[in-house]
């Protein structure tokens, strides 16, 4: 087989991918940590490898489009309106009637004893056929990427083959996701000799290491095949290892890297967004190396240089502050600095206040974060905070407080039950004027800024996108987030006569405190 050529791969450039595979139902036991047995609520979102890689790739700044099948039901309806959400094409996603049923995944949100039940009887994506790609005109797309699942069983089998084959007539590198789940497959015979012959057409193949030992009939073996494979057939192998980074593999090179260290929620799932934010990575030009260990395209790392004092790499965060842990750097008052981009690009966001000492400068990394969420579904208040400079820092700045905060789910409020912090009258309130920076997931989301200055009178209402700034100086302050949308808002407090942050809570609404889950934790953080 002849391997795909450099101008080939250079079309990768286009950042246009086709990826053929499944779209899912995920059902994640809420909130997370509490195992599906004992949960009451669960949030959906949708899943699939093939979908998730298409959503990963949008939020890296890609387009996307998934060929499949779903059922023709209100779930299959669902994974198409969560992919409209992100930015997935779905001209080629159809509707399958009769007795098919789209998968569904019912899953722990813990790291322990962690569980996935998945359904896949009457799998839906497995009746595409050939009618599903053959308007479909390739030549327009930059790769086909598929993961293994598409294999496992007639007629999606033969579909994704001839796919390959219409891919390989117009030139389309072939990116292929092993992806083995031994469920879908009649035998372990049958997926070895099939995830061989795709290995075999395939320009980049990623897998973790029990994959490819799988693919060699032995589990000892699986580097070796991976080597095999990029000797033979293939330009680039990444042979993932999990905790222990991946090892690359070209015609002429091989290379080991690591990983960066998050907070995961589970221990499932990564590889999807792996591969987007891999191919992506390509798109954009980078070298093979940097893109294997950028998980995401560095468009958002800066260097800090304060009065002789030098923090490196801060930032690290993808292609919006949804995409990793924010970090910072303290600045003391009057204090020179210089910041270095050393990504593609990068947004910074630079929160201050009055104060009359100086301290040293300091940097603020992942680990140092304080973190709280609270609320719940049913109260339309769940959210997420990340105090930047919170209580962890209380003796190191003067009187500014510095976080985000992030809606969970689409939808709701925050900043309820109302309150206000525009009068220092100790101990029932502080004078902390206040900023807020608005995003939306999708960035074409919307809210409501609410600003109430007196109790049970009206007050004024603003309408905020992506990007709104608003400062508050006085009044109850409320706001909220379209259905079908997540909010995030960079939160800017600065105290006239103490740092700690007492806040009224409107007396209208003030007995609501007790009906939202966590939020006695959250008013103690923003000490």
């Amino acid at each position: 087989m002849k391997k795909v050529s450099e101008s080939n791969l250079s079309r990768l450039s286009g950042n246009n991918f086709l990826v053929i595979g499944r779209a899912g139902m995920d059902f994640y036991a809420d909130p997370p940590g509490i195992k599906i047995e004992n949960a009451s609520n669960f949030f959906a979102c949708v899943g699939g490898s093939s979908a998730n890689i298409c959503v990963a790739i949008c939020k890296h700044g890609g387009k996307s489009s998934l060929v499949t099948r779903v059922s023709d039901d209100s779930v299959g309806r669902f994974c198409i309106n969560e992919l409209e959400q992100y930015g997935v094409d779905h001209q080629f996603v159809k509707s399958q009637g009769g007795e098919y049923r789209n998968s569904l995944a019912v899953v722990d949100s813990r790291l322990e004893d962690n569980q996935s039940v998945i359904y896949r009887n009457g799998a839906a994506d497995f009746q595409m056929d050939s009618s599903d790609i053959d308007t479909i005109p390739f030549g327009n797309y930059s790769a086909l990427i598929t993961t293994g699942t598409v294999f496992a069983v007639e007629p999606s089998r033969s579909t994704a083959f001839k796919a390959f084959e219409l891919a390989k007539q117009a030139q389309l590198p072939l990116i292929f996701d092993i992806d083995y789940r031994p469920y879908s497959w009649i035998s372990s015979e049958d997926a070895a000799q099939t995830y061989s012959r795709a290995g075999a057409m395939s320009d980049i193949i990623v897998g973790n290491d029990v994959e490819f030992g799988f693919m060699a009939g032995d589990y000892n073996k699986g580097l070796d095949k991976a080597r095999e494979l990029a000797h033979s057939t293939a330009s680039i192998v990444v042979y993932k290892m999990g905790e222990k980074g991946a090892i690359t593999i070209t015609p002429d090179n091989e290379f080991q890297t690591g990983i960066d260290e998050v907070d995961a929620l589970k221990p499932t799932g990564a590889g999807d967004g792996f591969m987007g934010g891999f191919v992506s990575s390509l798109a954009a030009g980078h070298e093979l190396r940097e893109s294997v260990l950028r998980i995401v395209p560095a468009t958002g790392t800066v260097g800090v240089r304060i009065e002789g004092v030098k923090f490196d790499s801060l930032g690290n965060r993808g292609v919006d502050v949804w995409d990793g842990e924010p970090e910072g750097v303290y600045v003391p008052v009057g204090a020179k600095a210089t910041f270095d981009c050393v990504s593609d690009s990068t947004e910074v966001f630079i929160a201050g206040a009055k104060f009359d000492k100086v301290y040293e400068p300091f940097d603020v990394r992942p680990a140092e974060l304080d973190k709280v969420q609270y609320g719940s579904d049913d109260t339309k208040t769940h959210r997420k905070i990340k105090h930047i400079l919170g209580q962890k820092h209380h003796d190191k700045v003067g009187r500014l407080l510095v976080s985000e905060l992030f809606t969970v789910g689409a939808g709701g409020w925050s900043g309820f039950p109302s309150h206000k912090h525009d009068t220092d009258r100790l101990p029932d309130e502080t004078r902390h004027d206040e900023t807020y920076n608005f995003r939306f997931r999708p960035n074409h989301g919307s809210g409501v800024q609410m600003l109430q200055r007196v109790d049970n009178e009206p007050g004024d209402a603003y309408h905020i996108v992506d990007g709104s700034t608003i400062c508050l100086d006085n009044g109850y302050h409320p706001c909220c987030v379209l259905p079908g949308y997540e909010m995030y808002y960079f939160t800017i407090l600065g105290g006239l006569s103490q740092r700690s942050l007492v806040q009224y809570f409107q007396p209208t609404h003030a007995d609501q405190i007790e009906t939202i889950p966590g939020i006695k934790d959250m008013i103690a953080k923003f000490k």
